[in-house]
């Protein structure tokens, strides 16, 4: 996988990357998890001793922990072939996806998931040319019909909402009203295009709630803009990304993130 990835093969590097993410999340997880079973032991052999009912809870808790273990173990076995990385080749990788075409890896990498504040002051030179084109890879994720990227990047260009932090995009583009308006529309036209996930009645709320935030702050030429606009996205993407993609029969359900973006970057 290596090779083909480092040969331009978007789909192999999108994937490589999304397993040294998920390996690399199994390693911290189970990390946490024998740190948690310390700090209980030793809670146990200096405090005092216990009622019989929170000597169950403590039994109970560390039944779990012990099971969730077994679990993280029994996971760690299939990262025994994924190479040792440094932090930088995870971005190189989610980068190149990006870059070769790959909607998931367009979306993981304009968002900036790929950038750990644990290995921040590593990736300093990476951030610079994030910076110089993470905008324009998340506006091909959202002519791609990404609904993630198209909610994300509406929220980055959105004037009422840049305070509130959000994504690492919300550092990289500047304000415009008419964009997050026209963005926040053809969201609003992909999300529940997938049989079965129409939008619930908060999230219509929610649409509600931004759009009058973002009126308030426009005349008439800048709605018609961002109406025009918004022709424009729904023109790109008029089906949002994955809704026709095949799905394998009898596919177990991801059980994390990491193990999501590993079965959406292999080619249906």
């Amino acid at each position: 996988m290596r090779r083909r990835a480092d040969a331009g093969e978007a789909g192999a590097a999108c994937r490589l990357a999304a397993e040294m993410d998920h390996c690399d999340s199994v390693r911290q997880r189970l990390e946490q998890t024998a740190n948690v079973l310390t700090y209980s032991a030793n809670a146990a052999e200096r405090g005092p001793a216990p009622s019989p009912e929170a000597e169950a809870r403590r039994r109970a808790m560390r039944e779990a922990m012990v099971k969730r273990s077994e679990q993280l173990l029994q996971e760690s076995t299939h990262c025994e072939g994924v190479p040792a990385f440094a932090a930088g080749e995870r971005v190189r990788y989610w980068r190149s996806a990006a870059l070769g075409g790959s909607v998931p890896a367009m979306r993981h990498y304009a968002i900036g998931s790929p950038f750990r504040r644990e290995d921040m002051l590593s990736n300093l030179e990476a951030l610079r040319v994030y910076r110089q084109e993470a905008e324009t890879i998340a506006l091909r994720a959202v002519e791609a019909g990404d609904f993630a990227v198209t909610m994300t990047l509406a929220g980055a260009y959105s004037p009422a909402r840049r305070s509130e932090g959000g994504s690492l995009l919300n550092q990289v583009v500047q304000p415009d009203a008419a964009k997050a308006w026209a963005l926040l529309e053809q969201a609003q036209s992909l999300m529940g295009q997938a049989p079965g996930q129409a939008p619930s009645e908060r999230q219509r709320m929610r649409f509600e709630r931004q759009f009058r935030e973002l009126e308030a702050g426009m005349d008439n030429a800048t709605l018609a803009h961002a109406r025009n606009l918004s022709a424009q996205y729904r023109q790109a993407a008029p089906v949002a990304f994955g809704v026709n993609r095949p799905r394998t029969p009898g596919a177990p359900t991801p059980t994390s993130a990491t193990d999501a973006a590993r079965r959406e970057c292999t080619p249906p």
